[in-house]
């Protein structure tokens, strides 16, 4: 019996078969997995990664026990399997060090799984951030006082994504993928960014949709060391290069700032009536 809260879900409405989700259930997985020739895996990161590892392995396992799945797509995170190069790796790595290293082997699981072909997509900081109702969690001071408050310098270039350009080139992959041509999709590691832009220009732009003056606010160096938030911004802070084009380049839709902002303005307008 299909669930009351499901009967009005737009995926079931198209013809979508949904299983209840847990991504520590095998059969769960494994019934999911039935028939299927693609799995998408996109995984939260966890604290310690060997729980998310864990995940993502059992989810491949169902997979490939499905007989079926012939290509694989992971959403994981920017800079994953590159994040030692960054200038400051050493400096912040006992803070943050968790988060890529966890991407970065799920990253490698799905490369090696043997499927026949495979895609790593990785979005950069989520425009979500700034909207309900996740703004709340990267954002405490947004609601209340209007402001911005990061690690993150004055001229830092922020990779943008909205998570609609995400399954976009998951969708893009697929088709590649069923039709046989690669695109640059397949086989490969793809940053999803849309949008190069500082705190003060973000801010300027919310301000701007919103009609809500957005301030920013540099955080210290003391709260820096004690917060994976802050430290995994003052690590990017610390780079000069953080601009991400292959999306575009391989012709994929990509979503600015301001569109996001425009598409979901009452959302973000919320985001700063708390």
């Amino acid at each position: 019996m299909i669930p009351v809260n499901l009967k009005h879900n737009k995926l079931f409405s198209l013809g979508a078969i949904i299983v209840k989700g847990d991504f520590d259930n095998v059969e769960a997985l494994e019934e999911a997995a039935q028939s299927s020739d693609a799995v998408f895996i996109n995984t939260t990161p966890t604290y310690p990664n060997t729980i998310e590892i864990n995940q993502v392995a059992k989810i491949i396992a169902a997979a490939k026990n499905a007989g079926t799945v012939k290509y694989a797509i992971y959403s994981s995170t920017i800079l994953a399997g590159k994040h030692e190069q960054l200038k400051a790796w050493e400096e912040f790595k006992a803070v943050v060090s968790w988060v890529w290293e966890g991407k970065n082997a799920n990253q490698e699981q799905v490369r090696h799984a043997g499927f026949e072909h495979w895609t790593i997509l990785q979005p950069g900081l989520l425009t979500t951030n700034w909207v309900l109702p996740m703004n709340a969690k990267y954002w405490p001071r947004l609601a209340k006082e209007h402001v911005l408050f990061s690690a993150f310098g004055e001229s830092t270039p922020l990779p943008l994504t909205a998570p609609e350009d995400v399954a976009r080139a998951a969708l893009a992959a697929l088709e590649a993928s069923a039709a046989g041509r690669s695109s640059g999709l397949l086989d490969a590691i793809v940053p999803i960014v849309g949008d190069h832009l500082t705190t003060k220009k973000i801010a300027d732009d919310v301000s701007a949709t919103t009609g809500i003056q957005v301030e920013t606010e540099a955080a210290p160096e003391a709260d820096v060391r004690k917060d994976i938030r802050l430290a995994m911004q003052a690590l990017l802070t610390k780079e000069t290069e953080l601009h991400f084009n292959q999306a575009k380049e391989l012709g994929l839709k990509t979503t600015t700032f301001k569109e996001f902002l425009a598409e979901n303005k009452e959302a973000a307008t919320k985001a700063l009536q708390g």
